[in-house]
């Protein structure tokens, strides 16, 4: 029997901010390899089935923060957690202390996405998938879905519900109970900048957005970051920048 092509292991290893991003990209590269000959690790890539879910979801914008933000560093080491704690990666000095933890939440994979995906993966279908078109599907996993792609691309609506979406999750990771985050959390927000956050004015656009949920006075994240996964869009908001003087 062939190894696991993604361990458990291996996704929680703490490396440097270089070695991190170098090693997601290994990975990406080896499932498409893999991909073209096992349909099954293909589905679960493209899905976001099983441990690719935390991959895709949590370590590839974890990794493409640290390349951004710590790229160079060999004093910072980041370990991502795959329990059910209150945070999803630790960064660590040289010494292996944990000095801040990260948050991460993601808009970008949705049900409209995974959707989209299976639409992909239907080999009877005829025509190309479009990527920016909307998305329609009825039936259930159990009956089948009969899933509908339309050619188009995105308007002013569609970027104004998706700003809509991003703050949205935002905001419920800040409404955890109080002090349920340690000290000192960072907060990660992964952005589709392939489709969807493309243009200038749609980033400064998003950005605004996300200051003003940052902007309040109970804001639990010491940082806030908002990071694109084709690695074009990349936000910044503190406590400083993004809040009210707390007094």
């Amino acid at each position: 029997m062939s190894p696991p092509i993604l361990t458990e292991q291996e996704c929680q290893m703490d490396r440097s901010p270089d070695e991190l991003y170098a090693w997601l990209f290994e990975k990406i590269d080896l499932f498409a390899s893999h991909g073209q000959r096992d349909r099954r690790c293909r589905e679960q890539a493209l899905l976001h089935g099983g441990l690719f879910k935390k991959f895709y979801e949590e370590i590839y914008p974890l990794a493409i923060f640290a390349k951004r933000w710590y790229g160079g560093r060999q004093d910072v080491r980041l370990r991502p957690d795959l329990g059910c704690r209150n945070y999803d990666a630790e960064m660590m000095n040289r010494s292996g202390a944990t000095f801040s933890w990260i948050e991460i939440t993601q808009a970008v994979f949705d049900e409209y996405e995974y959707h989209r995906m299976q639409h992909y993966l239907d080999e009877t279908r005829r025509d190309p998938v479009c990527g920016t078109g909307a998305v329609h599907w009825e039936g259930t996993k159990r009956t089948g879905h009969k899933i509908t792609v339309e050619n188009g691309c995105w308007g002013e609506e569609e970027r104004r519900k998706y700003r809509e979406s991003v703050c949205q999750r935002i905001y419920e990771k800040a409404c955890k109970p109080h002090d349920h985050y340690n000290p000192n959390t960072f907060l990660i927000v992964a952005v589709d900048d392939y489709t969807k956050v493309v243009s200038e004015d749609s980033q400064k656009l998003l950005n605004e957005a996300v200051a003003g949920v940052v902007a309040s006075p109970t804001w639990p994240f010491v940082r806030t970051f908002v990071v694109g996964m084709a690695q074009r869009c990349f936000g910044e908001f503190t406590e400083e920048m993004g809040a009210p003087d707390r007094g």
